[in-house]
Parts: structure tokens; C-alpha cells; sequence
């Protein structure tokens, strides 16, 4: 992932005889699927609306006719 520049890695070596955790930068990655989430978050939202007008649609009335 770090050679597709989808993330970074910052080695933190403090001792010869030891180091602490890694940081790592996840923004490439963030960046490369930033537009495929926001597809997703617009077909939600469209579904959402369709749902939404779907339950607020009239409803068919019963009608009885005693002639």
C-alpha cells in the first residue's frame, strides 16, 4: 500500500533497544475512495426519498356501497 502512495508509514525508533508504535496516514486511501463513498451516500439518499414518498402517498379508501 505505501509503494500505491495509499498510505505513509513514520518509523519511531527512540533507543537502541527499542521503539514505539508506528504512525501511519491513511490520506491517499482516503482520497481514492472518497468518490466511491460518495455515490454510496447519494444512493442512500435517494432511496431514502423514494421511501419516504412511497409511505406519504395516498392511500386507497374503502368505499362501501349498502344499496
Amino acid at each position: 500500500m505505501e509503494e500505491l502512495g495509499l498510505m505513509e508509514r513514520e518509523e519511531r525508533r527512540q533507543t537502541k533497544f527499542g521503539s514505539v508504535t508506528n504512525l501511519y496516514s491513511f490520506n491517499g486511501l482516503i482520497k481514492a475512495v472518497a468518490p466511491f463513498a460518495e455515490e454510496k451516500l447519494t444512493k442512500k439518499a435517494e432511496t431514502q426519498a423514494a421511501e419516504k414518498a412511497r409511505i406519504k402517498s395516498k392511500k386507497p379508501k374503502l368505499v362501501v356501497d349498502n344499496k
